[in-house]
């Protein structure tokens, strides 16, 4: 497993394990969830992904894979505020990223519309030719 020997060098405990594989294209998409408690007792729901691409793989209901994001969500909005020692979305392994799921994932921590980067895309065949830089944008 992803994390199968995480336990032995931090004093936590990992629950709710569950891994999926998703043939696409390109080869496959992995995604990894598990729920870390810590000594405290407060805890951290943990994603792995090897690319980007979770409101795809949600809105085409791709069982698995939602089920298993699906388990990531519900434990961050069920685990009490004072319980919740963070979130991991673990993007690492991610080579570019799907801009809509930043709204996806982040647009129900925020209560008005928050510029989180700035991108521009490439125009022409030279190293140097790219747009100009855009905000990006979440909504809540």
């Amino acid at each position: 497993m992803f994390l199968s020997n995480i336990e032995q060098h931090y004093d936590i405990e990992v629950h709710e394990t569950a891994s999926v594989e998703i043939p696409v294209l390109e080869g496959s998409v992995i995604y990894h969830y598990c729920l870390i408690k810590l000594p405290d007792g407060r805890k951290i729901p943990y994603l792995w992904q090897s690319m980007a691409a979770l409101t795809p793989i949600i809105k085409a209901s791709v069982s698995d894979a939602s089920n298993l994001i699906g388990h990531w969500l519900t434990a961050i909005a069920e685990t009490p505020r004072e319980q919740l020692a963070g979130i991991i979305l673990d993007n690492r392994a991610n080579g570019g990223g799907y801009q809509d799921d930043m709204d996806y994932l982040l647009g129900s921590y925020i209560d008005e519309k928050t510029e989180i980067f700035k991108t521009r895309y490439k125009e022409g065949p030279g190293r140097l030719e790219h747009s100009a830089w855009t905000p990006y944008y979440i909504y809540p």
